[in-house]
């Protein structure tokens, strides 16, 4: 048994809490693009990108906010879900975004996407 097992928190509470400390001070779980870091990247990286992929578009934020930083871009947003897919498509602002309904990974494949 490891050693480190009697410092976890049995009570429910106390774990969130211990959570969300740990989360601000590591900046851990932050999709806040605003205070991750990630919006900050974008700004210094996507001026010189001609074509981006956004694997696991959602409902499509990163891919707006990557037309916003450059709208001469094109984006391929990638989004398996269709009741998320359809949201994607009425969000997006640009006829930039190439979408796609589909799952982007390593082999040709035909899986089942659990969503919970």
């Amino acid at each position: 048994m490891n050693k480190f097992i009697k410092y976890i928190p049995k009570n429910i509470y106390l774990s969130k809490l211990c959570q969300i400390y740990l989360n601000y001070y590591q900046n851990e779980n932050n999709s806040d693009m605003h205070t991750n870091g990630e919006l900050w990247f974008l700004d210094k990286i996507l001026p010189e990108c001609d074509v981006v992929f956004d694997v696991g578009a959602n409902i499509g934020d990163w891919s707006n906010s990557v037309i916003s930083i450059n709208s001469s871009c094109s984006v391929y947003s990638f989004e398996p879900s269709l009741t998320t897919f359809n949201k994607l498509s009425s969000n997006i602002i640009s006829d930039k975004a190439i979408l796609n309904n589909i799952g982007l990974g390593s082999v040709v494949e035909k899986n089942t996407l659990y969503i919970n």
